[in-house]
């Protein structure tokens, strides 16, 4: 299975999209609702913050992060994960 199907079949949705965060090789995956347009629901204060540090907008609903600094990526985003990933960035 590649990359994009392993991440739609954690996020639950066909329709994904993808941010690259920064030069640290980090992609955030969530869903969309159209091409472009994240789909609405309750904030995700996890994968926001992340995002955040990267001055991209809040991310919505549940999200996936993947890149090197993930071993075995892509995984679930959840709260304790996230604030992980932001203090070994931050460094």
């Amino acid at each position: 299975m590649d990359l994009v199907q392993d991440v739609a079949r954690m996020l639950g949705s066909d329709r994904i999209q993808s941010t690259r965060l920064g030069d640290a090789d980090l992609t955030l995956w969530q869903v969309e609702d159209s091409p472009g347009r994240v789909r609405p629901g309750e904030p995700n204060p996890a994968a926001s913050r992340l995002a955040a540090g990267y001055g991209k907008p809040p991310v919505t609903g549940p999200a996936v992060i993947n890149g090197p600094i993930v071993p075995g990526g892509p995984f679930p985003l959840d709260v304790d994960e996230a604030e992980g990933i932001v203090t070994r960035l931050r460094g």
